[in-house]
């Protein structure tokens, strides 16, 4: 736009307003409505876009602009025209909503250019749709309109402008066909089928026939396929174009993708010989194709080995389809990455001294495979050559294959970097919503953080120092201490309203669950689209699609619940014994990964955790020497156990919220244990274990109760470790203690009130029964665990009894009938056990001799043994066991009780515990 300034001395007669006017013409502009927002705007039949500028922009829209990268803007004069992206709006013009019109956002000007008289420039994109508009309302009588043909009115103009350009443009064509209907058609190989297609109208009406020509770029077609040109006939804007499939594998056609072009053409006759042939839409001809007929030859896709065999044979061939559509998302090599704009990876620095150091020696043998790396990761655009003040080192790592990695020691860098708190998600949170899905597809994104950029003012930043040279990252590289937020970050803005909804998300990998083939279709369709939306690529290797089982995170996934991988797992059996500490805690560091599979856990890993706390206070020695002088037969036994317990790990439930929960509780003065259950198609399965010791003050006796102990169990299980799943939830409380059972009429303590109080937000109800059928918690409730060793453990067990359907309002009763504590031995079995025993055997041998020891004697025995001797008088052997003879203090028949060997002791405390109420350890 040319302006002129008269300003200053007189001149000649140029100089005038009317030589002035002859030079420069004003420019046409009209108002317009762009997203509900008025703005004054240059019509530009000479500019192919619509533009405004970037200040109008951002004084007016709060929208996020899109990117698009791939397109060039340039003037009249060639010069380029920067911008920022671009704004979908509906545009009103004339009284007409042209929908959805894309309107460039330009760069302003420098200051000390001028400044544009108004913020847009409407051009042809929305012109021509105008003009489509109101010639398809009016016809040829628009340009007799008033607000067309009136003095001050531009658009005449530009209305001649467009109808010479349909007139006499250098092609006739009316505009796009596209594939009809809602669904893919399926196109068999070596056939030809007739597609229908919606054709656009004529400026004069519907066309009867035109002249169908394929487009010349045919990126929405599938390999294989062949579209020829064809006069068609058109019915009601349906035109049928026969489509050949000449590859070897199925082809898919989706909805609405645009085919070719029609221009209006009518026919005049046939010529001699040829017959007009009609078919119908869902006609299908096998053909025979020599190989001459092929003019390019095509590889076999990828997609075609896929392992579907887990779909019926017509589901396969949809989901070949699906994953054709989307066969742009898959990187066809090492080096074909994608690169995202939604994000990028930002370095900051706690201060600003360049982190410098010298490059470390390669073997000579690796120069030409390292060379090759920076090679491929130079053509990929991944690094580029730097002239920064940083450098890392590189450190060459070869994988299994035999080829390297490149990585760089990025340790000094991460030092001093301002650490990033975005969170990942938690693993047990993501499987939980798993409950209900029955089939399962992974996506693992293709070297997913070298598909992330880097900022451009931190990638000098990233420089790394080599033999060859200085390099730096374009692309966010691995070894940084943001990365992991940066890309989870990433994954959160494209799928977050999806996550735990129908996909799982933990960095670059995917899991897209369904509970049904349609939904999975349609949930794997909308991942792809947004993967290919933002520029991301998957390596196809990796993936796995429409499985009924899949690793995930170490983890294998499917309809029945959650268990190890065994990949991972096998390599536990041969797990040498540790000789260091660093040793003991790789080794309970794998394992606690996967302890929510092992039912009492921490019981079993206490000997080594007791070990790593011994091995920390000991002084004067190694603790490679300790460690080795304190490896007892606990520890040896406590290592083994879990590995055989870990490649023997079973199959976990998932929770599902729209069935009860079974709780079953149990408190001892060792500490509490809860279990998770829920009756799963007429089988109750545990969910989750839970455990932990007792604080100084709960170990106090005369604080708690045994039913002080259990009431503090089912509080801490409920509100605590299982509140996320109770809350809002029906529950069911089994507990052994029975007068926890009548928890609503008990008098309660102020401490107990106040647990009651927590407890009025769930909805549960308490039932009673014995030890005996209560053995999941009770076990956990006897660890004798400290209370820094509270775990919560996913459970593997389900007592018998909750295998049986129970009334709902039956309530065991305690019996005050005696019960045997005394397991089943004969006679001759209890003598050789008494015999056996250290404390006894030594007793039998003055017993059977009928002499009691002397004084020398008593010398050399032990308390224990000496207690026998002072109750000699009491004692009575029938049938060769040895009996104690004791008076009942009520009066009642005289007992005799049996002198325990050692190794049944523990045996008979738990049928005592069974039997009688859950008692207390003084009991």
């Amino acid at each position: 736009m040319a302006e002129g300034n008269d300003t200053g001395s007189s001149g000649p007669s140029f100089r005038s307003n009317v030589a002035v006017s002859k030079l420069i013409g004003t420019c046409p502009t009209v108002t317009v409505s762009l997203g509900g927002v008025e703005l004054e705007c240059l019509l530009d039949t000479g500019s192919m876009v619509t533009t405004i500028t970037e200040s109008f922009f951002a004084s007016n829209f709060k929208e996020k602009l899109n990117s698009c990268h791939w397109l060039e803007l340039h003037a009249a004069n060639g010069v380029d025209i920067p911008y920022v992206g671009y704004l979908e709006a509906d545009v009103e013009v004339l009284g007409k909503v042209v929908l959805g019109r894309c309107v460039l956002v330009v760069r302003d000007p420098p200051n000390h250019l001028p400044q544009p008289k108004v913020p847009g420039i409407l051009g042809m994109n929305v012109i021509r749709e105008c003009y489509n508009e109101l010639f398809q309302q009016h016809g040829p009588s628009l340009f007799e309109l008033p607000f067309v043909t009136g003095d001050a009115s531009p658009w005449f103009n530009a209305f001649q402008h467009c109808q010479r350009a349909q007139v006499e443009g250098d092609s006739p064509k009316i505009g796009m066909v596209r594939v009809r209907g809602r669904r893919p058609v399926c196109i068999p190989a070596g056939t030809v089928k007739i597609v229908p297609t919606t054709c656009p109208q004529g400026r004069f009406g519907p066309l009867e026939s035109g002249l169908f020509e394929p487009l010349t770029s045919m990126r929405s077609i599938p390999a294989g396929v062949v579209i020829a040109p064809a006069m068609v006939a058109v019915h009601r804007g349906t035109a049928y174009i026969p489509v050949l499939n000449v590859g070897t594998t199925d082809a898919v056609l989706h909805p609405r993708i645009p085919v070719g072009m029609l221009s209006p053409a009518d026919i005049v006759s046939l010529p001699e010989g040829v017959t007009e042939v009609v078919g119908s839409p869902n006609e299908q001809v096998r053909a025979t194709i020599s190989s001459q007929m092929v003019i390019e030859s095509t590889q076999p896709s990828p997609l075609d080995g896929l392992d579907l065999s887990a779909l019926p044979p017509n589901e396969q061939d949809k989901v070949r389809c699906l994953l054709r559509q989307y066969s742009s998302v898959f990187s066809t090599s090492e080096g074909d990455l994608g690169c995202t704009n939604l994000i990028s990876h930002e370095i900051p620095l706690l201060d600003n001294a360049p982190v410098r150091q010298r490059f470390r020696r390669i073997p000579p043998s690796e120069y030409e495979a390292v060379k090759a790396h920076i090679r491929q990761l130079l053509d990929s655009q991944v690094i580029r050559e730097s002239s920064s003040p940083y450098a890392s080192p590189i450190v060459i790592v070869k994988k299994k294959d035999g080829t390297i990695r490149l990585c760089v020691d990025y340790r000094q860098l991460n030092s001093r970097t301002r650490r990033d708190a975005f969170p990942l998600p938690r693993i047990e949170e993501s499987l939980d919503a798993l409950s209900g899905a029955k089939w399962f597809s992974t996506i693992d994104l293709a070297s997913g953080y070298n598909q992330v950029p880097v900022a451009e003012h931190d990638r000098m930043k990233t420089a790394f120092c080599t033999p060859f040279g200085l390099f730096e990252f374009n692309r966010m590289p691995f070894g940084l201490c943001n990365a992991p937020s940066t890309f989870q970050r990433l994954m959160e803005r494209m799928f977050g309203s999806q996550h735990c909804q129908s996909l799982l998300l933990y960095l670059d990998d995917v899991v897209v669950y369904s509970s049904s083939i349609d939904d999975h279709l349609e949930r794997l369709g909308a991942v792809l689209s947004r993967l290919q939306q933002e520029g991301l690529k998957v390596k196809l290797s990796k993936c796995e699609f429409f499985k009924k089982e899949v690793k995930y995170l170490g983890h294998v996934i499917s309809a029945d619940g959650v268990s190890t991988d065994p990949d991972k797992i096998t390599a536990v059996a041969g797990w040498p014994r540790p000789n260091t500490t660093t040793e003991l805690r790789s080794f309970l560091g794998f394992a606690s990964y996967y302890r929510r599979f092992v039912k009492g856990f921490a019981k079993m890993a206490g000997p080594l955790h007791q070990l790593i706390a011994e091995v920390q206070r000991a002084q004067g020695r190694s603790k490679r020497q300790f460690l080795a002088a304190s490896w007892t037969g606990d520890c040896e036994k406590s290592f083994n156990d879990l590995k055989a317990t870990l490649v023997s790990a079973p199959v976990l439930a998932y929770a599902n919220f729209s069935l009860p929960f079974i709780l079953e509780i149990d408190a001892s003065f060792n500490g509490l244990g809860a279990v998770l259950s829920q009756e799963h198609e007429g089988k109750v399965r545990p969910i989750a274990y839970a455990s932990r010791g007792l604080r100084p003050t709960e170990r106090n006796m005369s604080n708690y109760s045994s039913m002080k102990l259990e009431f503090l169990a089912l509080k801490w299980a409920m509100t605590e470790k299982f509140r996320d799943y109770l809350l809002g939830q029906r529950c069911t409380v089994w507990t052994d203690n029975n007068p926890l059972s009548h928890l609503e009429t008990a008098k309660l303590g102020a401490t107990e009130q106040r647990w009651a109080a927590q407890l009025a937000s769930f909805d549960f109800t308490i039932r009673y029964r014995s030890g005996r059928t209560n053995g999941n918690a009770d076990a956990l409730s006897r660890w004798p665990a400290s209370e820094t060793l509270e775990q919560c453990l996913p459970g593997t067990a389900v007592p018998p009894v909750l295998q049986r359907p129970v009334p709902p309002n039956s309530v065991l009763q305690v019996t005050q009938a005696a019960i045997s504590a005394f397991p089943s031995h004969s006679a001759e079995e209890l003598m050789a056990l008494q015999q056996a025993d250290e404390v006894l055997g030594t007793f039998l041998t003055f017993w059977r001799n009928q002499r009691r020891p002397d004084r020398t004697d008593r010398a050399n025995l032990s308390p224990q043994v000496l207690e026998l001797c002072r109750q000699w008088d009491r004692l009575q052997e029938m049938n060769g066991v040895l009996y104690r003879h004791t008076q009942r203090s009520d009066g009642g028949e005289d007992l005799y009780q049996l002198l325990l060997p050692a190794c049944l002791k523990e045996e008979v405390l738990q049928q005592l515990h069974h039997g009688h109420g859950h008692q207390g350890l003084e009991r």
